[in-house]
């Protein structure tokens, strides 16, 4: 869908709330759109612009991981993904 953090500072302050997930293009030309999504943190997202864009316009809002859920190990690599994906 573009660069990620060029769409934050577009959207600016209408932003209230990010669903994340991570999207390999290079998996999606192989094997279709629909497989392109990946770990939050394995795809192609530039996440420390991301997190640039996000301090530019003051983001405080909540955050969710949208992936498949699992039992507390798979959980815990979730929440893994997001603080390397939001806090780096």
């Amino acid at each position: 869908y573009g660069d990620v953090a060029s769409w934050v500072r577009e959207l600016g302050p209408r932003i209230v709330k990010l669903d994340i997930k991570g999207y390999s293009n290079a998996r999606a030309d192989m094997d279709g759109p629909w497989k392109g999504f990946v770990d939050i943190t394995a795809g192609d997202i530039d996440w420390a612009s991301v997190r640039a864009a996000l301090r530019e316009i003051d983001f405080t809002g909540w955050v969710s991981a949208e992936v498949g859920g699992g039992d507390v190990a798979r959980l815990k690599i979730v929440l893994d993904q997001m603080q390397q994906a939001l806090l780096g």
